[in-house]
């Protein structure tokens, strides 16, 4: 059987949580994500917080409402995001805890 999503979010999470900040590539690569969050969120959203470690980025987003935050769909916010950031992003937060986690 598949893990469901919240499996998911957690592994993720875990995973994240075990990683250290690499000096060398952490602080570029935290600048690139927040050049590209700041180009491709919607208005009105904004970074609360970002940490860059040795192979994933957690980025966490604050939205105006809710339905601002189900924009990032398909070829939403997130689609946008993701190809302005030029790495992968995975989704592993609810829409209330907006945070994604992004890989260089």
């Amino acid at each position: 059987m598949r893990p469901g999503v919240e499996q998911l979010q957690d592994r993720v999470l875990v995973a994240y949580g075990k990683e250290r900040r690499n000096p060398t590539s952490s602080p570029d690569a935290e600048q690139r994500l927040d050049a590209a969050a700041r180009t491709s969120l919607p208005e009105g959203s904004r970074v609360l917080s970002l940490e860059c470690r040795t192979t994933m980025c957690m980025l966490e987003i604050a939205h105006p409402d809710e339905g601002v935050a189900q924009t990032g769909g398909p070829e939403g916010w997130l689609s946008l995001l993701t190809r302005a950031w030029g790495g992968r992003c995975s989704w592993v937060a609810s829409v209330k805890n907006a945070a994604n986690s992004c890989r260089p």
